[in-house]
């Protein structure tokens, strides 16, 4: 029963959508993705032989596959997993199994005269006995399905690079960007907490100048972070002159750059020795 080979074929190609890349990924999560979850739906739900003809089936069950793995991801999107391959692929064979479960159980309910089957010959006869309107619309419908599976599946395996960016923050007594209190006496050592992730996408050199009232008091680096990389580090200066609301300037350079490519501030107060 094709079902149950429905089952099997997921159980075996599941493990080489996670495993696998490049083209290999792609064309399994093409057999995948494009054809099981929507025949395995429109099984359960037309479980009669004369409920659809085998090229509505057909179009019917392409269409719906992109439909549901579109639902299966936005459900993802809120949960701690989000749309990852993984949890994706995962899922996807869980509804597999479980609507092809359905869908044996409603076949048992119905005549088994009347059950819907596979069959070699079903092409070309029944293709004839449709009308002009009816194979131009297949045509279309199974064509649009294909086109849009193969674009989803295309930008699921081979995902876009996405936005390149930096962060670079002051962590403050509780670890976080916040909670700044920064106060000093005059000629003590004052100590910060700065953190550098990097998002560029490729490896990326930093160095870190930091500024009191304008004059350069520290310098940090080079510091070398792979993409997703994370630094975080205590950094000290001294406090050489009393005055309220200095501005501390931390100043990251990125690569070989003269200009600062991002820069925050925080205001210190230095009192007077005594």
């Amino acid at each position: 029963m094709e079902l149950v080979a429905i089952c099997l074929f997921t159980t075996l190609v599941l493990p080489l959508v996670l495993l696998t890349t490049g083209i290999p990924r792609i064309a399994l999560g093409l057999i995948f993705l494009l054809f099981a979850p929507g025949y395995t739906f429109v099984a359960g739900a037309f479980p009669r032989k004369t409920s659809l003809g085998p090229i509505q089936r057909l179009a019917l069950s392409l269409g719906l596959s992109v439909a549901i793995v579109a639902q299966i991801g936005f459900v993802l999107n809120y949960t701690p997993w989000g749309i990852n391959l993984s949890p994706l692929a995962i899922s996807i064979a869980l509804f597999i199994v479980i609507s092809s479960a359905f869908a044996l159980y409603r076949r048992r309910q119905v005549p088994e005269h009347d059950r819907f089957e596979i069959r070699l010959h079903i092409g070309l006869p029944l293709w004839k006995e449709g009308g002009r309107l009816d194979r131009v619309l297949s045509i279309v419908l199974v064509l649009t399905a294909l086109a849009a599976a193969g674009l989803f599946v295309y930008s699921l395996t081979v995902p876009s690079e996405g936005e390149k960016y930096t962060e670079f923050s002051v962590l403050g007594g509780q670890g976080v960007a916040g909670d700044y209190d920064l106060r000093a006496a005059e000629g003590e050592e004052v100590r910060v907490t700065l953190g550098i992730v990097n998002h560029e996408h490729q490896d990326t050199f930093y160095r870190m100048e930091v500024r009191l009232d304008g004059e350069r008091v520290q310098e940090v680096g080079p510091i070398n972070l792979a993409h997703t990389g994370r630094w975080e580090a205590n950094v000290t200066f001294v406090a050489a002159n009393a005055g309220e609301d200095q501005k501390v300037e931390f100043q990251l350079y990125r690569n070989d750059g003269s200009e600062p490519y991002r820069d925050l501030h925080l205001w210190l107060d230095v009192e007077e020795a005594k």
